[in-house]
């Protein structure tokens, strides 16, 4: 994804790849905290100060600013609109699956 990132040709590509793993790592994040038996031990690392919490908003926000480089960065804004709920949806859906399935 950081290669997609480079190429001006691929960029696009790049940052809806990008929203998603951010998306998914986000909701990731809010299932442990608000659904999970346990908490794991935090992320090694350049964020491995932050707490859990702060890890959700840095993530939220980070996820917003994508979205925003989305948006300016495409030519056609429906297909921006569209692509951005079908990217946070399967993202989202894909998480929660795992999470429900890896609980048995």
């Amino acid at each position: 994804i950081a290669f997609l990132l480079t190429l001006r040709s691929t960029k696009l590509l790049g940052l809806y790849l990008s929203y998603s793993l951010m998306v998914a790592f986000t909701i990731y994040i809010y299932l442990i905290l608000n659904y999970s038996d346990f908490i794991p031990c935090s992320c090694g690392g350049v964020l491995e100060k932050l707490g859990w919490n702060e890890h959700l908003w840095f993530n939220i926000i980070t996820s917003v600013l994508i979205l925003l480089s989305i948006f300016y960065t495409e030519d056609k804004p429906k297909q921006f609109y569209l692509l951005s709920i079908v990217t946070t949806l399967v993202s989202i859906l894909t998480v929660i699956l795992l999470f429900v399935s890896s609980e048995h």
